[in-house]
């Protein structure tokens, strides 16, 4: 109960019209029911999508069979519950299904979810494993970043940051990083260099780029 004076706590609407989203396709489609209200709240991707002047709206349902049920479940998960749920942290953390999430955020035009992944995100790599170290987005996650976004991207300025505040050689794979990550790695670590008054003298160094026996 609240005190004497004090204005009614905000509730959870939970009463309303249900709309249904179907995830995925064939054996492994899920059929998932939510609140019209709370799936239109946030989401102008789904607020435009369950539009009645639209057929998804007139009947109610949206499909989206490109997308991991997962990643779905956990989207209505955090409308309800207003949380990000993700694995402990371990040597073996992944960061992909996060990645994974804040894309689906991206996908369905809600930034306060973004925003709860990305949170999430810094929140993990704030965290240290079972040996004392702490864990970043390596080089899957960082793909799948490359592979779906625009350049110039929040995620992308936020995994070049932490590689270059926090990374070694060791992070990086040019086998699976994206060309234009190693791009931008490269224009952000010289352009934190220390710019120095002149270039050094290279005649006494020539030694380092000279053939053996020539």
């Amino acid at each position: 109960m609240s005190p004497a004076g004090a204005p009614p706590a905000k509730r959870m609407k939970y009463s309303g019209d249900f709309v249904t989203i179907r995830v995925g396709i064939g054996a492994a489609q899920e059929t998932l029911p939510i609140h019209e209200h709370m799936i239109k709240e946030k989401s102008q991707f789904f607020r435009a999508a369950f539009d009645r002047k639209w057929k998804e709206g007139q009947s109610r349902e949206v499909e989206l069979p490109e997308d991991d049920p997962n990643v779905v479940h956990d989207y209505l998960d955090w409308l309800y519950g207003g949380s990000v749920q993700s694995a402990p942290m371990s040597k073996s953390f992944s960061y992909s299904p996060l990645v994974k999430r804040y894309l689906f955020g991206e996908k369905v035009l809600d930034d306060s979810f973004c925003n709860a992944v990305m949170r999430a995100i810094c929140e993990k790599c704030d965290h240290h494993d079972e040996d004392g170290k702490r864990r970043f987005p390596g080089p899957q996650a960082r793909k799948l970043i490359y592979e779906n976004t625009l350049p110039g991207s929040l995620t992308r300025q936020f995994v070049v940051f932490v590689t270059t505040e926090s990374g070694s050689v060791e992070w990086l794979h040019g086998s699976i990083d994206h060309p234009d990550f190693l791009l931008e790695l490269a224009k952000a670590l010289l352009a934190s260099k220390p710019q120095a008054a002149s270039t050094s003298t290279l005649l006494p160094q020539v030694d380092r780029w000279m053939k053996i026996g020539g």
